[in-house]
Order: C-alpha cells, then structure tokens, then sequence
C-alpha cells in the first residue's frame, strides 16, 4: 500500500515537472528558437493591371526577430515569352533606422502565352522596430514595372 502512494505521488509530481517545462518552453524565447514559423502568404490584387504584374509575396517568418533573417519569395506575372537582363526584382526593408536594400534572385519560370517567375530574396534585421516596418518589392522587365508595399507589426 505504502509503495502505491510513492508510486502515485511519483508520477503526480512528473507531470507537474512536464507541465512546468512545456510552459518555460512556449513562453521563453529558448522556445522560440526552436518553434518552427507558418510563411504568410499575401496574394496582391489590383484594379490596374502592369507588365509586370506582382501577383503573390510570401513572407517567412512573418514577423522576423532582431538579429534574424527574412525570406520573401514574390511571383510575377508578365506577357513575356521569355527572361531577359531587364527582368529583376529588388527587396527594401524599411526599419525605424535602417532602409536594406536586397535583390531577389529567379527560382523558376514557367507558362508560354504568360510567364509566371518566381523571386527568392532575404535580409537580416539589424535595427530596432518600434512600432510597424515595411517591405517594399519593385519589379522590372523590358516593359515596364510594378511596386508593392507591405507593412507589420
């Protein structure tokens, strides 16, 4: 009877130890580094349609840490048949501080009659945010170009 309650009270207190532990986990930023992120994906809709046309930015990690990285990856869409040097797509991150400029660089392309190409890009955050920043994508090709802003928290 006496070895059933050290049993009992042995596995009680284990799982208040588990418990405790997986609160610290969720809540400290030990537990951050580890937790894997959800990229967001923003589809861009207009009522004026460009050559190119900036169609979808995905972001990962949505809200990106001092000292972290960022990745977007923004799909164009364009009459083109092919690409060329003109096309690019250039990443602006717009900290309380701090404007980073980075390029994307193309991943794949693929369509005949429209061409869907997909950008890759990252920065690193090294300025503070105190209340939103900004990421601005320009897009070039031989026709034209398109802009997109998008702001967080």
């Amino acid at each position: 009877m006496k070895h059933k309650k050290i049993i009992i009270l042995g596995i009680i207190i284990l799982a208040i130890l588990i418990f405790t532990i997986l609160l610290a986990w969720k809540f400290s930023s030990f537990g951050k580094i580890f937790r894997v992120s959800k990229p967001e994906v923003f589809e861009i809709i207009t009522d004026k349609p460009r050559d190119p046309q900036i169609i979808e930015v995905t972001v990962d990690p949505l809200n990106v840490q001092f000292g972290k990285t960022q990745i977007l990856t923004v799909k164009i869409k364009t009459k083109a048949t092919a690409v060329t040097q003109e096309d690019s797509v250039l990443g602006t991150a717009i900290t309380d501080n701090k404007t980073t400029d980075f390029p994307l660089k193309l991943k794949k392309a693929e369509g005949k009659e429209e061409l869907i190409t997909t950008w890759q890009g990252e920065w690193k955050r090294e300025d503070s945010v105190e209340k939103n920043y900004q990421i601005r994508i320009l897009a070039k090709n031989e026709k034209g170009q398109d802009q997109a802003t998008l702001t967080f928290k």
